[in-house]
Formats: C-alpha cells, sequence, structure tokens
C-alpha cells in the first residue's frame, strides 16, 4: 500500500501535480474515447503493481459494472454473427468506467488536497470556456440553427457547470494566502457563463438542479443511499415502454419536449420519430428483448448487440461524425440497451452500479466534499435515465466519474470502504 507523506511536496512538484489534474480534466472533456482509454491505459499499466490498494478501491467502487463486462463478453462471444469491431466498442465503452474511477483515485492520492481539486476543476473549466468561446467566435456560431452549431462547434463542455459550482459555493477553494481573488473568479464567471449562453445547450443547466437535489438531501439529512435507491427504483420503472406508455396521453398536454419524447408511443411519419426518438428507440430494443428465448432474456445477447430500426436516420454529435444508421449499438434510454445486451440479469447489476460509489457522510472532509460525490452520482442517473448511460462518450458521464474518484480518493482516512 502507498503510503502518503506528512511532508508538504515541493512548490514545483507540487505545481506539476495541480497542471496534470487539470490535464485529466481537460482530457475527459474531449469526448474521445479512444485517447482517454489510450493514454488511461498506460498509467494503469505502468502502476499496476504498485498501486494495488488503488486496484481494490477500483473494484469495490465499480464491482456491478466489472460483473456487467464479464455478462456481455461471454454473451457476446457465444453469438455466431456478433461484428468483433461493435463487440469491442461495446467493451470499450464500459471499460472507461473502472479506468477513470482507477486514474482519479490515482490523481487524488497524488493531489491529496480538495481545495487543489476544486481550484483545478475552476481553471479547466475556464480554459475549456475560453476555448469554446473561441470557436464559436470563428465559426460565426451566432448565424447558425441550434442543430448547425452543436454539429460544428459542439455542445459545450460540462464541466463549465461544475466550474461555476466551485465559483459560487466554495470561492475560498480559489483563495489565496486567505483572501478571496473576486476579480479572478468575476471574470471566470463572466466566461463560463457566456460559454453556457453560446452553447445553448439545455443538458448543461441539468447540474444546477442536481446540485441543489444534492445539497436539499444533504439539509434534511435523510440518507442518501436510500434515496438513490428510490431513484434507481424510479429511473427503472420510467426507462421501460409498459410503463410510460400509459403516461403519454397524460402528459400530452403538457409542453415539456424531453420529457414527450421520453413517453411518446405515436412513430406514425419520419417526423413523429424524430421528435420522439428515444422512446422510439426504447420501444424497439423492448420489443427486441421480448422476442428472446428464456436464455437471452436472462443473460441478453452480449457485447455487440444491435437493436435495429426501422427507418434510416442520421445520426451523429459532430459534422465529422454524421452517418445514416438503420441499427444503433446503444438507445439513449439505456435500460433498454442493457436488457438487450445483458438480460434482466445483467441489467439489475448496471442500474445498481452506483450505489457503491456513494461516498458516506462520515468519510466527507467537508459539505462540498459529499455534496460534489452525490451531485455527480445524481448526473450519473440522470444521463442512465435519458443519454446512453454507462455507454456514453458524453464528457459529463467522464467528468461525473473523474469526481466520483476523487472524492473516494479524498475521502477520510482510516474508515470501511
Amino acid at each position: 500500500m502507498t503510503v502518503l507523506s506528512d511532508a508538504a511536496p515541493a512548490p514545483v512538484f507540487r505545481s506539476v501535480r495541480h497542471v496534470a489534474l487539470i490535464g485529466w480534466f481537460v482530457l475527459l472533456s474531449t469526448q474521445s474515447v479512444t485517447v482517454l482509454a489510450g493514454l488511461a491505459g498506460i498509467v494503469t499499466l505502468g502502476t499496476v503493481f504498485s498501486n494495488q490498494d488503488k486496484l481494490n478501491a477500483t473494484q469495490r467502487l465499480s464491482w456491478p459494472v466489472l460483473v456487467v463486462i464479464l455478462i456481455g463478453l461471454a454473451g457476446g462471444a457465444l453469438q455466431v454473427d456478433v461484428d468483433a469491431w461493435a463487440y469491442l466498442r461495446d467493451f470499450a465503452y464500459l471499460a472507461k468506467v473502472p479506468i477513470i474511477l482507477y486514474v482519479s483515485l490515482l490523481v487524488g492520492q497524488w493531489i491529496d488536497d480538495l481545495d487543489a481539486v476544486l481550484r483545478a476543476i475552476f481553471q479547466a473549466a475556464v480554459l475549456l470556456a475560453v476555448f469554446y468561446l473561441l470557436s464559436y467566435i470563428h465559426h460565426a456560431g451566432w448565424d447558425m440553427s441550434r442543430r448547425d452549431l452543436r454539429i460544428t462547434v459542439g455542445r459545450g463542455y460540462y464541466l463549465i457547470v461544475f466550474g461555476l459550482l466551485v465559483a459560487l459555493f466554495a470561492p475560498r477553494a480559489l483563495s489565496a494566502q486567505g483572501r478571496i481573488p473576486v476579480l479572478q473568479i468575476s471574470l471566470g464567471i463572466t466566461v463560463m457563463v457566456a460559454a453556457v449562453i453560446a452553447s445553448t445547450s439545455r443538458g448543461m443547466l441539468i447540474c444546477i438542479p442536481m446540485f441543489f437535489l444534492a445539497a436539499l438531501i444533504f439539509f434534511a439529512r435523510v440518507p442518501f443511499r436510500w434515496v438513490l435507491m428510490v431513484l434507481i427504483a424510479a429511473v427503472s420503472a420510467l426507462s421501460l415502454p409498459p410503463v410510460t406508455g400509459p403516461l403519454s396521453a397524460a402528459l400530452a398536454h403538457l409542453d415539456a419536449r424531453m420529457l414527450n419524447e421520453m413517453v411518446a408511443t405515436d412513430f406514425g411519419s419520419p417526423m413523429q420519430i424524430r421528435d420522439a426518438f428515444r422512446s422510439y428507440e426504447a420501444h424497439l430494443a423492448w420489443r427486441q428483448f421480448q422476442g428472446f428465448d428464456p436464455i437471452g432474456k436472462l443473460f441478453g445477447q452480449g457485447f455487440g448487440a444491435l437493436v435495429y430500426l426501422t427507418f434510416p436516420i442520421e445520426l451523429g454529435a459532430t459534422a465529422a461524425s454524421q452517418q445514416t444508421y438503420t441499427a444503433v449499438p446503444i438507445t439513449h434510454v439505456s435500460l433498454t440497451t442493457a436488457l438487450v445486451k445483458f438480460g434482466v440479469l445483467g441489467s439489475v447489476f448496471y442500474m445498481i452500479c452506483l450505489l457503491p460509489m456513494v461516498l458516506p457522510r462520515a468519510q466527507a472532509r467537508s459539505r462540498m466534499h459529499l455534496l460534489f460525490n452525490h451531485t455527480a452520482i445524481l448526473l450519473c442517473l440522470f444521463i442512465i435515465w435519458t443519454f446512453q448511460g454507462l455507454f456514453s462518450t458524453l464528457d459529463l458521464i467522464n467528468i461525473a466519474l473523474a469526481v466520483i474518484g476523487l472524492t473516494h480518493a479524498l475521502r477520510r482516512r482510516p474508515g470501511p470502504g
């Protein structure tokens, strides 16, 4: 087990660690699964023998995901017509979960300072906000439609919202010699808010209510783990077409596009399919799952399984990735993906995967320490419900997992798992 020295690191070494942490956040925000997996894999292989305690901690935090990976590997290998690339792609999507957690645990060991982590989040967020605004100006984003803006310039960076949370609710983490740098924080907030507005991303705003929900649970002194279990059960139910179907008529009068998209049942035209694509995918995946034999329903078809569409559609987050699909590897409502790939058994482990990641209140160093962990977990659950879950290449899942790993690396010691 690696023992942290009580002596403060030399200023230069401390600066190198801090820059490395900022770089880690920026890398996670690039949404490049290949680069992320490659670099993290190098770090993992280089430290596997000297950081057995971090491997054990990673296993403790991600054991349900590891079980799901084993089910996916075995199920896909038994399919005679599985596509090798699709099989490996699904594995890489899920393998990023323990990899990000492990590397974040290592980085947290190097830093061992919550305020340093919060400063790195703020500084990386400002850096990404500046980069986004420069790209926005370069492409004259103000003249683009919202769809063209997302494809050409991008959705924006979710770390920016975490940076805003630090600036607004943990400004003392940015202080030097006890004084809060008001000008630095004000400029940072201005740049980050401008980037959020320019991106027109409604999804970025979900981070803020999740933070307040975590705070509400904290101040109500309700055990977070029990609340999370209730929310997992609710998301599980609301992911299944037999449950969401009856809600469609009841909610049809509400002018809430995303909510209506999640419960839609009418897919009679290409326009209706486009307007309710999340629900459309979920219904097709559920119908495909219903056609499995009993063994298939229990274990699924493994990595590489696809959900077949009835209508070719062009998908892609960027201009370079736009492609016409007749089948999708991942559905937005990710529980239906889990049912097709891992069956009922694997889906249970998939849905409880966040429970081991909860930081116990007694092991938190501060209120913000606990709130950032709980906020990240709530965000992961939201992604599981609406945006491809643990399979997602969205930077939000990367950042949320990194925050979870860092909060566990910095928890009070000693303590139970």
